[in-house]
């Protein structure tokens, strides 16, 4: 544990913990210091920050260049500065606290900001895997593999639907890997297997369902989530079969034509087929036709087919449309179908 002064010598700062990927800080502030306990208008380069609000009432001015937004944050609320952007906080009391994680640790961050991008001949000459892996050689690894890997927490990596690592996500995950445990059976990971369940629990009182009609568990993906989804409608539909395997029902999945892929998979793995798929066309938002929806299964059964899940979209892959739940549910509900939100983007 270590302790510095900032620059504007309105805070104590002690590195309470610090990895190879992240640090986390405690700050203590005062209305004494220079600038009444304000930290200057600042950014942390390529790292990100996450502030937890420990004692005091906080004001935090964020700069995210096109616009700036300014939060009165109390005990226990977090603020998040991505990475590229610059926060101003000022401690509204006589005395305040606060928690900072920053990922990476800024002391890591050198004056590399972008990564580099070698060919692959170059690639396999900077980065050996064949010496031994002797302490000093896998540190060079290491950094080889960081040097040349895409910095996902880059501003300017818009490439995906997903960017940078949540500094409680880093945490989490490196707890996960140093237990190295299962959620297959609560006596290797009593702790997790709870979390999970007390997660699925919060989730289903907030969307209002009542207590005997809770269940769910963690899955590691939207695809994998849409799998078990369409397996689960099939399993409900024909429970026997598990036991029986492929019969002569011919299963239909309805889907908009913006839902994702992942249901194409989904019904290749399931044996149900490429043809099980049934496309529903999308209005000019991208979110589903509604009444395509109720013809389509109409048409499905008088070709003696059965329909046997519906799917809504909540943020489709390209346009980010959410689907009339609602509308979608009543149409499911009239004709005894199973109702599948994919709100993998939402």
């Amino acid at each position: 544990m270590s302790e510095v002064k900032d620059d504007a010598g309105t805070k104590d700062r002690k590195v309470l913990f610090q990895t190879e990927s992240f640090e986390v800080v405690s700050i203590h502030w005062s209305d004494h210091a220079t600038n009444h306990g304000t930290s200057k208008l600042h950014d942390h380069g390529w790292s990100q920050c996450f502030v937890l609000i420990e004692e005091g009432l906080f004001e935090n001015r964020l700069d995210l260049g096109a616009k700036t937004e300014i939060k009165i944050l109390e005990v226990g609320q977090v603020v998040f500065t991505p990475c590229g952007a610059k926060h101003e906080m000022t401690c509204k009391t006589a005395m305040g606290k606060t928690l900072h994680v920053y990922t990476p640790k800024i002391s890591a961050l050198g004056d590399s900001a972008i990564f580099k991008t070698p060919s692959v001949e170059r690639l396999k000459k900077e980065i050996s895997l064949s010496e031994p892996t002797r302490i000093g050689v896998l540190k060079k690894l290491i950094q080889d593999l960081q040097d040349h890997s895409i910095s996902t927490r880059s501003p300017y990596f818009m490439n995906q639907l997903f960017s940078g690592v949540w500094p409680q996500m880093l945490m989490a995950e490196e707890f996960i890997a140093t237990t190295k445990t299962t959620l297959a059976t609560f006596e290797a990971s009593p702790v997790l297997s709870t979390i999970e369940a007390e997660i699925v629990r919060a989730l289903c009182q907030q969307i209002g369902w009542p207590q005997t009609q809770q269940s769910g568990l963690s899955v590691p993906g939207g695809s994998a989530a849409n799998f078990m989804a369409v397996h689960c409608a099939r399993h409900k539909l024909s429970p026997h079969f598990k036991k029986t395997g492929m019969t002569s029902s011919k299963f239909k999945v309805f889907v908009s034509s913006e839902a994702h892929y992942s249901f194409k998979k989904a019904c290749v793995v399931l044996g149900l087929g490429l043809d099980a798929i049934v496309i529903v066309p999308s209005d000019k938002s991208g979110r589903m036709n509604v009444e395509e929806l109720d013809r389509l299964i109409d048409e499905q059964k008088e070709l003696a087919n059965t329909p046997l899940v519906a799917v809504a979209t909540a943020g489709t892959t390209v346009l980010g449309a959410f689907d009339s739940i609602d509308n979608i549910a009543a149409i499911c509900k009239k004709h005894g179908l199973w109702l599948h939100v994919d709100a993998a983007w939402g």
